[in-house]
C-alpha cells in the first residue's frame, strides 16, 4: 500500500516551503537593492533571485514559462540552457521572456507590455535595473545578448518574409546569419593553418637548476602546453583567459624549438640575429608560413620558479608564471644602449596563460608595437603582460594596450567562483 502524498499535496508542501523561504530571504537580507548596487558579491542565489522579480514558488515560474512559450519549455533552467547553448531554437517570446529574466509579471501586464518595460528601464537605467544588471550570473547575461541578437533577427525575417523559420534547419541558418563571429586570426586556424612561436631557451637555465634542470624543464614546458591535469595554463583552457571554443586550437599549435647554442641572457641581441637569419632563410619554407615572423619567445632562468627545483613544490604557492616575447627587430638607442629611455628593451614578459591565445592574436593583428604591449604589462604584477576575455563577448577581450594611460580593470569572478562562464561552469562537472 502506498503512503505517497497525492501530486497536488506535494505541490502545496512545497509551495508553501518555497514561498516561507523566499519571504524570509526577503526578510532578512536587508535592502537587496542597494546590496545589489554596493555589494553584488554579497547576494546569495535565492537574494538574486529577489532582485530578478522571480516567482516565490518555482512551479509557479515553471507554469508561466510554459504558457508563455506555448509549452516549448517547460521551466527557466530550459529556457537559460536553450539561450546560451541553442539560441536559433528561441522564439519570439521566449525572446522577450528570457530577457526579462523569466520574471514574474505585475498584475494585468501580459508579455509584451512587459517586455516594452524592460526596455525603458535599461534606457533610463532606473536604479532597479542596475541592480538586476550587477546580480545577473555571466551565462544569463550572455543567454540575454543571444535573445536579443535572435530577437531582432527573427522580426526583421517577419517583416522583410511575412514568415518566420518553420524548422530546424532555417532557425540554425538565421542564426549563423548573425551570431558574433571570432576574430579574423582565429578563423585562419580553425580553417586549416597550424601556428605557433620560435622558441629559444638560454644556457642560464642549467646553471640555476643543476642536475635537477632536465626535470625542472620536462615540468615547466608540461605547464606551459597544459598538459598537466589540473595545471593547464594555455590561455585557450583555463580561467579568465580562455578563448571561446579555443580548445579547437589545441591540434594547431606548432613549435618550433630554435638551434642555437649561444642563447645567453646577457647577449638578446644574438638572439635577434639569429631569429633574423632563419627567417631569412626560411622565407620559403612550411615552417615560416605558421610562425609569427614579428615575435619570438625566451625561456630564460627568471621565467622558471627556483620552487620547481623541489620536487615538494606546492602548485598554489608558485608565483605568476611567465616568458619573454621579444621583437626581433628592435634596435637600441645607440650601440651601448640596453633599453631606451623608458626602459623597454625590445621584449616583454607574457603571462603563458596568454602567449597561445590573445598575445598570438596581438602579435598576429599588428595593430600595436611590443613597446606598447611592454607599457601595458609595467602597471599589472609583476610587469606581466595579460589579456582577459571578455565573459558576455564571445571572442572579445580587454584592451591589449593601456587605454588613456590608465590599466584596465580585470574581471574578477564573485567571492567563492573560479568562473561564471557556462563552458567553465561545465567543465567542473
Amino acid at each position: 500500500m502506498s503512503h505517497r502524498l497525492p501530486v497536488s499535496e506535494r505541490r502545496q508542501a512545497a509551495r508553501a516551503f518555497e514561498e516561507e523561504q523566499f519571504q524570509n530571504w526577503i526578510d532578512n537580507g536587508g535592502n537587496l537593492i542597494e546590496r545589489a548596487l554596493n555589494d553584488p558579491e554579497s547576494l546569495h542565489v535565492g537574494e538574486r533571485r529577489i532582485v530578478l522579480g522571480d516567482f516565490p514558488y518555482s512551479g509557479d515560474s515553471n507554469d508561466f514559462i510554459a504558457k508563455v512559450t506555448d509549452g516549448r519549455w517547460n521551466s527557466k533552467l530550459q529556457l537559460e540552457s536553450t539561450a546560451g547553448g541553442d539560441p536559433w531554437k528561441l522564439t519570439i517570446p521566449a525572446c522577450k521572456l528570457f530577457i526579462c529574466d523569466c520574471r514574474k509579471p505585475l498584475d494585468g501586464e501580459d508579455l509584451d507590455s512587459m517586455y516594452e518595460a524592460q526596455l525603458r528601464a535599461e534606457g533610463d537605467q532606473t536604479v532597479e535595473e542596475r541592480a538586476r544588471e550587477n546580480v545577473r550570473y555571466i551565462w544569463q547575461k550572455r543567454g540575454r545578448r543571444n535573445a536579443r541578437i535572435m530577437l531582432a533577427a527573427l522580426q526583421r525575417e517577419l517583416e522583410s518574409a511575412g514568415r518566420l523559420p518553420s524548422n530546424s534547419m532555417d532557425e540554425k541558418f538565421l542564426w549563423d546569419q548573425v551570431k558574433p563571429l571570432p576574430p579574423y586570426w582565429l578563423f585562419e586556424i580553425r580553417d586549416g593553418n597550424y601556428y605557433g612561436f620560435a622558441l629559444y631557451r638560454t644556457k642560464e637555465i642549467a646553471d640555476k637548476f643543476g642536475p635537477a634542470t632536465e626535470r625542472v624543464w620536462k615540468l615547466f614546458t608540461e605547464m606551459f602546453r597544459g598538459d598537466r591535469r589540473g595545471e593547464g595554463v594555455r590561455g585557450y583552457k583555463c580561467g579568465n583567459s580562455r578563448i571561446f571554443e579555443g580548445h579547437t586550437l589545441n591540434r594547431k599549435v606548432r613549435e618550433y624549438w630554435a638551434k642555437f647554442d649561444e642563447a645567453y641572457e646577457t647577449d638578446w641581441a644574438a638572439m635577434r640575429r639569429h631569429f633574423q637569419a632563419w627567417r631569412e632563410a626560411e622565407s620559403e619554407g612550411s615552417i615560416v608560413a605558421d610562425i609569427l615572423l614579428n615575435t619570438f619567445i625566451v625561456f630564460s632562468s627568471d621565467c622558471i620558479p627556483s620552487e620547481l627545483g623541489n620536487k615538494l613544490y606546492n602548485a598554489h604557492e608558485l608565483p605568476p608564471l611567465y616568458v619573454w616575447a621579444v621583437d626581433p627587430d628592435w634596435e637600441p638607442p645607440s650601440p651601448d644602449a640596453e633599453a631606451d629611455e623608458d626602459g623597454y628593451a625590445g621584449r616583454v614578459k607574457v603571462s603563458i596563460k596568454a602567449v597561445y591565445g590573445w598575445f598570438y592574436g596581438a602579435r598576429w593583428e599588428d595593430q600595436y608595437t611590443m613597446k606598447q604591449l611592454w607599457e601595458k604589462a609595467q602597471k599589472n604584477q609583476d610587469n606581466i603582460w595579460t589579456c582577459e576575455s571578455l565573459r558576455v563577448k564571445e571572442w572579445d577581450h580587454e584592451p591589449y594596450v593601456l587605454v588613456d594611460g590608465e590599466e584596465v580593470i580585470q574581471w574578477k569572478p564573485p567571492h567563492g567562483m573560479h568562473c561564471l562562464c557556462l563552458a567553465c561552469a561545465l567543465n567542473e562537472l
